[in-house]
Parts: structure tokens; C-alpha cells; sequence
């Protein structure tokens, strides 16, 4: 049986350089009404304070969600429509959209994000589809595509030497490839699937070269940290070895392509006890 979704958007815009406001999109099927709830107050983020629990992955997500969360109606409204969507037995798709005057709130770690009430991890929880979008200065036509049709390139970077690097006093561990292979191909089933997969061949003029051939879903799984505020992604060179990359520089080669993927899935290994967070985006 197919699941039924609802479907719950979270944004989060610039109000000055510290303090940020905040709005709820919810809709369900067979409802042609939709419910908006915008924050009344400002939204202020303990980026010093998180900074300190970056460790506590459970105070950190608990620091997160009472920052979001601070507005008492804010807070309600959110917890309502997942008591509704639970009621009507329906999971919910729920996306978190940064928008582009706020670009420095990507470097939260949103995926340890919790229920304000239950203080349950929205990202682990099987009934929440969790994503993070990016908006768009594309305006390039996307057409629709039946499932069958569509291709799926998978993208796995695990360099030999990642052992040597520490970013930010953290040293970045190896990437267990076989298990991302699985979990990947697992993801993307009924896809047309091809891979690019470690030992020299994650390199940048690789991936570039094989996208010219045209996908439709392209799915990143690296390791990545915030060096000096500015996102790095840990690629090979030809002999395997790491070929660190500026996120930016990435994100930019793939837009220059005649064809882009419809959908980049960056899966991000943190080099924080092995934990993994993703975003999502159209480049």
C-alpha cells in the first residue's frame, strides 16, 4: 500500500544579521485548505552556545529546536499538524527552507533538529521525510519524466589518506563504501543507477564527465566540514588520495553543465562520531 503524506514546510528568512524570522506551511490531501503560522516573534539562534555542544549531539538538537521553537504559537502550531497528520495515519514530508538572505544558518547541524514537546529527532523519526532546500537563480525548464525513464548517478569519495586531515580539531575517519553502495542503491530503487564508487575514480573531472552524459538524480557521499566559514568537500585525485574541494566551486561546476541534475543529494559523513546529514538542492 502506498503511503499517504502531508505535507509541512518550515522558512526561515533574514531580519537582521542575528535575528531571523520564521513561517509554517501545512497541507493534506483532500484538505484544499492550508495552514499558515508566522512566528510572531524574532528568532534568535545560540550560535556560540551550539558551537560549545557541537559534541552533545542531543543537547545540541535540544539548544536547536528551543531557538526555533522559542514562540510559544510557533511552537504549538507545529506540534498540531503532527498530531494531525498522526490522527489521519498520514507521514509527513516535511522540508526546511533557508532563504537566501540567511545562507550562514546552513552550517547548523538541522538533521539533530527535535520535536519542541517529545524532544524526539525529527531526522530519524520513520513517519518525517526530513529535507533542506536551496532556493534557485535557475530558471532553465524542468520537465517531468516517468520513474522508469529516470537515471541516477551515485557518487561515493572515501580517499585514502583521510586519516591526516582535522578540520576544526576532528579527525575525518574512512567511509564504510560498501554500506553506502547498499544504502544508496536501496534509496534510489527503480532508477537506471550507475556509480562512481572510491579508489581514484571520486574525482572531480570524473564526476563532470560522467554528468555530461545526462542524469536526472545525482547523489554525493563525502566527507565535508566548515573550514574558516567556507563548506569543504573531501574528493580523491587520480591516485586516490584527498582532494579537498570548496562546496561553492562544486556547486558551480555542475550549474556551468548544458544538462543538470534535476536533484543533488549531498550526503555529508561529519567527522563527528561517524553521523551523516543531507541536503538537498537543484543546481
Amino acid at each position: 500500500m502506498e503511503a499517504t503524506y502531508s505535507y509541512l514546510e518550515i522558512g526561515i528568512y533574514t531580519r537582521d544579521p542575528k535575528r531571523y524570522s520564521a513561517e509554517l506551511r501545512f497541507s493534506s490531501p483532500g484538505n484544499d485548505a492550508e495552514v499558515r503560522t508566522i512566528c510572531n516573534q524574532p528568532v534568535f539562534f545560540d550560535r556560540d552556545r551550539l558551537r560549545e555542544l557541537e559534541i552533545d549531539v542531543h543537547a545540541y538538537g535540544r539548544l536547536l529546536s528551543e531557538n526555533l521553537f522559542a514562540d510559544s504559537e510557533f511552537r504549538t502550531a507545529f506540534a498540531e499538524v503532527c498530531a494531525s497528520s498522526q490522527l489521519s495515519g498520514m507521514s509527513i514530508r516535511m522540508s526546511l527552507l533557508i532563504g537566501p538572505g540567511a545562507l550562514e544558518l546552513h552550517d547548523l547541524r538541522w538533521e539533530l533538529l527535535q520535536h519542541p514537546i517529545t524532544n524526539e529527532c525529527l531526522a530519524t523519526n520513520q513517519n518525517i521525510l526530513f529535507s533542506r532546500y536551496l532556493t534557485s537563480y535557475d530558471w532553465r525548464k524542468v520537465s517531468s519524466s516517468s520513474r522508469q525513464s529516470l537515471k541516477a548517478l551515485v557518487f561515493i569519495a572515501n580517499p585514502s589518506d583521510l586519516e591526516d586531515y582535522e578540520p576544526n580539531r576532528r579527525q575525518l575517519k574512512a567511509i564504510n563504501v560498501a554500506e553506502e553502495l547498499e544504502r544508496s542503491k536501496a534509496g534510489l530503487a527503480g532508477f537506471a543507477l550507475e556509480t562512481i564508487a572510491s579508489n581514484g575514480t571520486a574525482t572531480l573531472a570524473c564526476l563532470l564527465e560522467k554528468l555530461r552524459e545526462g542524469f536526472d538524480i545525482l547523489y554525493i557521499v563525502c566527507h565535508g566540514a566548515l573550514v574558516d566559514g567556507q563548506g569543504i568537500l573531501w574528493l580523491e585525485d587520480e591516485q586516490g588520495q584527498s582532494n579537498p574541494v570548496a562546496g561553492d566551486a562544486l556547486t558551480q561546476c555542475i550549474r556551468e553543465l548544458t544538462n543538470t541534475p534535476r536533484l543533488v543529494v549531498l550526503a555529508v559523513v561529519s567527522h563527528q562520531v561517524g553521523q551523516r546529514s543531507s541536503s538537498t538542492s537543484r543546481c
